[in-house]
Parts: C-alpha cells; sequence; structure tokens
C-alpha cells in the first residue's frame, strides 16, 4: 500500500483547488480515473484485480477486470442479496450496476457490515468492476464514487496483430517479382527439367 505519490500532489493542487481530485493512471496501463488527494493506492495486482483505494472510515474503491464475464454472470456470482441490475454509467459509456451488503468476520470487534455500489462496465477487454464500499449504515463518499465513474478511462484495445509467416522469404514463393501469384513448385520444376533436356 502506497500513498499518491507527493509530487503528484503537489502538482493537482496547482492546476486545482487544495485537495481537489488526481489523475491515477494503473501500472498496467489498463484505466485511469480521477481520485481525491490523500487516498491510499494498493496497486499490486491480483488474477483480476487492478488496484484498489482505501480513503477515511474504512471505505475502498477497487478496480478488477474480468475477462469472460457478463454483467449478469458476475451479479449471479456475488455472495449476500445482490439487488436487480440497473443502467448506469462509466467513462461516458454505458453501464449496469447492483448494490448488495456484504458481511465480513473480525475477530476482535465481531462481524463487520459493509454496504457496496458495484457498477460492471463491459469493454473488448473484458468486464471492468469498479466496487465502492463503506461501513453500513454510514453515508459513504458518494461523490467520490462518482468522480471515479466519470472519469474512469479503460484502455483502448490493442488492434489484432497478424502473424508474417517466414517473412519476406514467405511472401517470396507466393508472389513473383511482378507482384503476381508465383506458379505452383511442382510446374516450375517441370519446367526447368524440360528446358535441361533441350539443352542436351
Amino acid at each position: 500500500m502506497r500513498t499518491i505519490a507527493l509530487a503528484v500532489l503537489l502538482f493537482a493542487a496547482c492546476s486545482r483547488p487544495s485537495g481537489g481530485p488526481v489523475v491515477y493512471s494503473a501500472p498496467d496501463g489498463s484505466f485511469s480515473a480521477a481520485l481525491p488527494g490523500g487516498w491510499k493506492v494498493d496497486d499490486m495486482p491480483g488474477e483480476s484485480r487492478k488496484a484498489a483505494f482505501f480513503g477515511p472510515g474504512a471505505e475502498m474503491i477497487r478496480v478488477a477486470l474480468h475477462a469472460n464475464a457478463t454483467p449478469e454472470s458476475y451479479r449471479a456470482s456475488r455472495g449476500g442479496l445482490p439487488t436487480p441490475l440497473v443502467d448506469s454509467e462509466a467513462g461516458r459509456a454505458k453501464a449496469r450496476e447492483f448494490l448488495v451488503d456484504t458481511e465480513f468476520p473480525d475477530p476482535h470487534s465481531g462481524p463487520k457490515r459493509f454496504s457496496s455500489r458495484v457498477v460492471l462496465l463491459p469493454t473488448p477487454g473484458g468486464l471492468f468492476v469498479l466496487e465502492h464500499a463503506w461501513p453500513a449504515g454510514t453515508p459513504g463518499s458518494k461523490a467520490v464514487f462518482d468522480d471515479v465513474l466519470r472519469t474512469f478511462k479503460p484502455k483502448a484495445p490493442e488492434p489484432p496483430r497478424f502473424p508474417v509467416l517466414g517473412g519476406f522469404g514467405y511472401m517470396s514463393t507466393i508472389l513473383d517479382s511482378s507482384g503476381r501469384p508465383d506458379k505452383p513448385s511442382g510446374t516450375k520444376a517441370r519446367r526447368k527439367k524440360t528446358e535441361r533436356a533441350r539443352a542436351d
């Protein structure tokens, strides 16, 4: 876990009011979004997790990317009693969202209950899951999460790469010097055999 770099916060303070959001970019380039200054960042990647942000009062915002999930399948996989999916928006794109309460065990103070708002953004690279969790019964920083959703930018998918089979050597067996398809190797072999016979 690390605090957003001081230099970034100082730069943000010059261009925005003190305490205003700063732009965070994931180390792997998978997304960027605006975060409030002072929130802590844990961007050690997991199987699907990209980053988690920790604010005051045990609040958390996390971002994950699931390659083979849909909003419906992800909702069904969550524990608790998630609400029905409703239309939402993230990064000016259509999304879906639901609410759910989750209970976490705590051996020192007993179980702790958290409320979560989960926004699901389908992209060509997979399903982005943006979740805001806060202690149940408290208001939570709704405006902070709204800013994350508004400024969220997933990485654009890379164009498909087609393999080059054998490089120019491979192409030379298909095209002749004029760019026209060359004749099959069997025909060329028979032609050379005929030319040798005539020379003899």
